[in-house]
């Protein structure tokens, strides 16, 4: 019997993933503002400093690392979601001007056998002015929350350049529509070394 309830909630799991997945490349594609800076890679810098690496959420108990791919792919996309938390391609880096985008997943399965697949269990519950921690090699971003809204992807649209909004995370609403959003924007505080 144990065996049987694993089975279906891998196949249901699987099946929310592909669901998740779908509507989320379909928001990504369609209703994030055109790329305001140029695709990069680890090569074009002299160090990381500014590829956010991990990002945390003290008030939620989150603490997740930050992939960085190159393209827009979806099948890139799709494995580096399996690593953890995403930066989209064409939003900014640390240190830039604009809004920078950070995608991840969220579940509320039972049995979740690769822990990527919560890395934004909770943010939904984020009030105004809870701390976000971005860090990369040499610096940590500390960010304040402005809002959190549900939004359906259709009537989504992250712009880069916003001037008020300096990071936005996006995550499926798991437990709703498969059409819903997740957004949380933030405003950057605070920049200091890493000890």
């Amino acid at each position: 019997m144990n065996n049987v309830i694993k089975n279906l909630c891998r196949k249901t799991g699987l099946l929310l993933l592909w669901m998740f997945f779908v509507a989320l490349f379909s928001f990504l594609f369609f209703f994030v503002a055109p790329a305001t800076s140029k695709n990069i890679s680890t090569q074009d810098f002299d160090s990381l400093s500014a590829l956010p690496l991990r990002l945390s959420i003290p008030s939620q108990g989150i603490s997740v690392s930050i992939e960085n791919p190159v393209e827009q792919n979806i099948a890139v996309l799709d494995q580096a979601l399996t690593r953890g938390a995403v930066r989209y391609p064409h939003s900014p880096l640390l240190g830039e001007d604009g809004n920078m985008l950070i995608f991840g997943h969220t579940s509320h399965l039972p049995v979740v056998y690769n822990q990527n697949y919560k890395a934004f269990n909770g943010i939904n519950h984020l009030k105004t002015g809870a701390q976000i921690i971005i860090s990369s090699q040499t610096h940590v971003y500390e960010y304040s929350v402005k809002r959190v809204s549900l939004s359906k992807v259709e009537d989504s649209y992250i712009d880069f350049s916003e001037k008020d909004i300096d990071l936005t995370l996006v995550t499926c609403n798991s437990l709703g529509d498969k059409n819903d959003r997740y957004i949380v924007e933030g405003v950057l505080i605070k920049v200091y070394p890493k000890n």
